[in-house]
Formats: structure tokens, C-alpha cells, sequence
């Protein structure tokens, strides 16, 4: 273990394989690396673990109905993204795997839009949260200097 590659650390439980791949994907067009749990026991109960073991301090978790991206400079009831998903949705999955690599980069997040049926006002709210956290982390790493 002492010899691992430093990643992103991806733990899945019951996550479509589809969507699984359009987070890897996401990751890998960005250039980091990764790593992935399939429906591990370990991260189900305690997500915020995926960001602890992460070399780069970055956990994402993917299930049925939830992606949720968690900063281990973060506190563990606070992640940085926490979004409802269907099914279908393979362009959230993927600027979600764009976004966990981004954090790491330090580059601006995409926005996670639903659907075209989104309204503009949610469009908006998810801009508003995006700029509280991004403005959130860099405070912290700012004061921590």
C-alpha cells in the first residue's frame, strides 16, 4: 500500500456502470489518476473515508441515486458537492469526475446541470453554491498558510 499511486479515490454502491464510467471518464480527461471501490462495505457507512485514504485528500462516491464529492480539508458533514442523479444523467457524471479532478488542479468547476427542463433559478442556485464553495476552500488553504 505504501507504493500506491496518489488518485482520486472512487467508491460505488449499486451506481449504474454507465454513469461509473462517464466519472472515470470525467477524471481522465483532466489527466489524474484514480482509483476505484466497487461496492465496498467499507466507504458505505463513512463516505468521507474515500477522501482520508485519497493521496490527493479527494473521495468521491458514487450510488443508485447520489453522487457526493468530499475534501478531506473539508469538514466530513460538508462536501463539496452532494447531487441527486437518474439514471441517465451522463453529463452530471461526467463534470462531476471533471470537478473532483479540477478541485485537486485548483481549476474552476463546470456546473452540474440536470436537464434541459432545469429552471433558470436552479441554474442559478447551483452558481451561487458553486462560488461559496470554491470561495470556502480557498479562505481555508489561504489561512492555513
Amino acid at each position: 500500500m505504501g507504493n500506491e499511486i496518489p488518485s482520486i479515490v472512487i467508491s460505488t454502491n449499486g451506481c449504474n456502470d454507465r454513469i461509473l464510467r462517464e466519472i472515470k471518464a470525467g477524471i481522465e480527461e483532466e489527466g489524474i489518476p484514480y482509483k476505484v471501490y466497487v461496492d465496498s462495505k467499507e466507504f458505505y457507512k463513512t463516505p468521507y473515508n474515500t477522501a482520508l485514504i485519497s493521496k490527493f485528500g479527494i473521495g468521491a462516491n458514487a450510488n443508485k441515486n447520489n453522487l457526493t464529492l468530499y475534501y478531506s480539508k473539508m469538514p466530513d458533514k460538508k462536501p463539496v458537492f452532494d447531487i441527486s442523479i437518474g439514471d441517465s444523467d451522463y453529463q452530471v457524471a461526467r463534470n462531476f469526475g471533471t470537478n473532483a479532478a479540477r478541485l485537486y488542479k485548483g481549476l474552476p468547476f463546470k456546473l452540474l446541470q440536470k436537464t434541459k427542463n432545469d429552471t433558470a433559478d436552479k441554474k442559478k442556485d447551483n452558481t451561487d453554491i458553486l462560488e461559496n464553495i470554491v470561495k470556502e476552500i480557498v479562505e481555508k488553504y489561504i489561512s492555513s498558510r
